[in-house]
């Protein structure tokens, strides 16, 4: 087997930076094989993807990746540590013995921050490579140190960050120079926050107390309070800070409402997916796919109505499916044929 290199992503959009990474694991590493997993239409801090799974995982393949496959959404909707945990287990299952990742710290510090306990503050990124690293058991880090604007920064440059690059979207839809052209050209339509919220404002008044509270990321209280605030929200952004607050967090609550949109409960976070879909590959990702077979990981190559897996595989690759459908709708895109049934993985 080669060098093979593991990333878990989420691509929304890919960006300079992230071509950065893949140039560089192939300076480090030039007969590194590149397998993804990425999350799928909706991410960790529980935002629409700008672009579907399938666009973004053929951006990664575009920008040098062989093998792009998806995170089961389930655990790509959920905590750092869950989403790191579910990104490089599955990534080693698949014979990663590298598993890379940005971060604004060096490896000293980031492992100072393990052995203490604790997070770095404003620093999404690093706080996301502490826990790739504690979740490692196999794979080794490989840290590329990331350069540009913070994961946070609204600056456009270079180097412009993700959150920068959206906004720069959702403000005047031009993000020429800010991304390869190959992104650019695939990004002709936004999911409908509109939509979202309409959504979400059914579910809240429509589901019980009990039930809202019972979604993976909810706790006492916020059931009612989300059946009030729903009432008084004039959009979905209004209805986040009404109820964000010192206990949940912006992202919290975020995460909490798209978990709720899909009906992600607290079980099934516990568990444990042994399948994952194939989005997207190349000859060398075929490779991959083609010695993986029989392997500790099942890739989905084609859907298929019975799929004769596990309770738990079956559950967590239904909610993936399920994912797509909401997304398709919020899309305002052909729902029938974009379903993941349909979709080819092929590159």
């Amino acid at each position: 087997m080669k060098n093979r290199v593991g990333i878990v992503a989420e691509y929304n959009p890919f960006h300079f930076g992230h071509q950065y990474q893949i140039d560089e694991i192939r300076k480090a590493i030039p007969d590194a094989e590149i397998v993804v997993i990425m999350s799928g239409n909706f991410t960790q801090r529980g935002e629409m993807a700008i672009a579907s799974k399938w666009d973004r995982a053929k951006w990664a393949v575009e920008g040098g990746a062989n093998l792009v496959v998806e995170l089961p959404t389930i655990h790509a909707t959920s905590y750092a540590s869950d989403f790191g945990k579910c990104g490089v287990s599955i990534l080693e299952a698949l014979g990663c013995q590298y598993i890379s990742f940005g971060s604004e710290l060096e490896m000293d510090q980031l492992e100072k921050c393990i052995e203490a306990g604790e997070m770095p503050e404003h620093s999404p990124n690093a706080i996301l490579a502490i826990e790739y690293i504690k979740a490692m058991t196999k794979a080794k880090p490989l840290l590329i140190k990331r350069v540009g604007e913070g994961y946070n920064s609204t600056e456009l440059g270079d180097f412009s960050s993700a959150k920068a690059i959206r906004l720069a979207l959702s403000e005047s839809g031009n993000i020429k120079g800010l991304v390869p052209s190959f992104v650019e050209a695939d990004i002709t339509r936004l999911p409908s926050k509109g939509l979202l919220f309409d959504l979400i404002r059914y579910m809240a008044l429509d589901m019980k107390v009990e039930d809202i509270e019972n979604i993976a990321s909810s706790d006492n209280g916020l059931g009612s309070r989300l059946k009030e605030k729903a009432m008084e929200a004039k959009d979905y952004d209004e209805l986040v800070e009404m109820l964000s607050s010192k206990k949940h967090s912006k992202a919290r609550i975020n995460r909490f409402l798209i978990q709720l949109l899909l009906g992600i409960t607290r079980d099934m976070q516990s568990i444990e997916p042994k399948v994952t879909q194939v989005l997207t590959f190349d000859q060398i990702g075929q490779k991959i796919i083609g010695e993986n077979r029989g392997g500790e990981i099942k890739l989905v190559n084609k859907l298929k109505r019975d799929m004769h897996l596990e309770e738990d595989d079956q559950t967590s690759l239904n909610m993936d499916i399920h994912g797509s459908d909401i997304y398709n709708l919020l899309l305002n895109s052909d729902i029938r044929a974009d379903r993941d049934y349909f979709k080819k993985s092929n590159y």
